[in-house]
């Protein structure tokens, strides 16, 4: 049976969201909404779509829908990496906006096993990225 897990990762020097299939079956993924929940409530199926994009000259280091994908057992699908340079300003300055814009996401994942037995939806939460938001003014 799949069991997915959506992960962050929030270094100085990496921002990461990914799902995880730590179930013993194929994780068939059959839709991925993420959504804005404060404000206009916007829904996308793609992250990077959802948040600014990087200043010139920083670039997402991978990003995916995860539209339509099967996972298989201990593997995973990036939706978005970033890796900001942790000694330039302009990038820990984004870095800190993406972490503002992410906390205020959530992920719902439709998915099933190999034999089509629906399972979920997979819900989360982004609120863990707003634990920064003291350390540096928004």
């Amino acid at each position: 049976m799949p069991i997915p897990y959506v992960a962050f990762a929030d270094y100085t020097d990496l921002i990461r969201v990914k799902i995880r299939n730590d179930g013993n079956g194929p994780l068939i993924i059959k839709n991925v909404t993420f959504t804005e929940i404060n404000e206009s409530l916007k829904r996308k199926d793609e992250l990077y779509k959802l948040v600014p994009s990087p200043p010139p000259g920083l670039y997402w280091s991978d990003y995916s829908s995860g539209l339509k994908r099967t996972i298989r057992p201990d593997a995973e699908v990036i939706f978005l990496c970033l890796r900001p340079d942790s000694e330039n300003d302009r990038d820990v300055e984004f870095r800190d906006k993406l972490r503002g814009y992410l906390s205020k996401l959530s992920i719902s994942v439709e998915y099933t096993d190999v034999y089509g037995t629906k399972l979920g939806p997979y819900s989360r939460s982004f609120d863990w990225f707003a634990r920064h938001n003291h350390t540096r003014p928004q």
